[in-house]
């Protein structure tokens, strides 16, 4: 299974995101009083949509990022229909609410099914990780590099102590064995 972020999922996530968000555009269109647009108009936006989609689909989307995402190629389509075709740039009162409640509503969709998405993503890796086993590190036994009784101070010929009470006073406590 692939990660949320993976391509598979974010193909998915970014299709289902353009092809709902461009469906409630044409929809708020027309309930704004608008015909529906050309599939010249449409067209590019589905496209540039879903390339969006599919740059904002490696991260969790909220509220405020989805609304963002689907507020830029709406107005991006009103500016260039009215560029080529003459079309009212400002649209009146009933196409402006439509529209807004349209991103509103698309929006709230987004971010409930991207929180949906990410907890359920999070419980099927939970249920995954239980079921494969964990590694665990192989016990070596460690080399005994002698039999018999270690004495502290042939262990620490090589130190060189130049600092600390005079050697009258220094105690040489015996030394644990590291092996058995």
């Amino acid at each position: 299974m692939s990660a949320p972020g993976a391509p598979i999922a974010r193909l998915v996530r970014a299709a289902s995101v353009s092809l709902w968000a461009i469906v409630m555009a044409v929809a708020a269109h027309v309930a704004g009083g608008g015909g529906v647009p050309p599939a010249v108009a449409v067209v590019p936006v589905v496209v540039a949509g879903g390339a969006l989609a599919w740059w904002a689909a490696a991260r969790r989307i909220g509220f405020a990022s989805a609304l963002g995402l689907l507020a830029v190629p709406q107005v991006a389509v009103h500016v260039l229909t009215g560029y080529v075709h003459g079309h009212q740039v400002v649209p009146g009162p009933s196409m402006a609410v439509a529209h807004v409640v349209g991103l509103v509503l698309v929006a709230a969709g987004i971010a409930a099914a991207e929180r949906l998405w990410w907890a359920w993503w999070q419980r099927v890796t939970f249920v995954l990780r239980l079921g494969r086993p964990r590694a665990v590190p192989a016990r070596v036994p460690l080399p005994c590099p002698t039999t018999g009784p270690v004495s502290g101070v042939r262990l620490l010929e090589h130190v060189v102590v130049r600092r600390g009470p005079p050697a009258s006073w220094v105690v040489i406590a015996p030394v644990a064995r590291p092996c058995g």
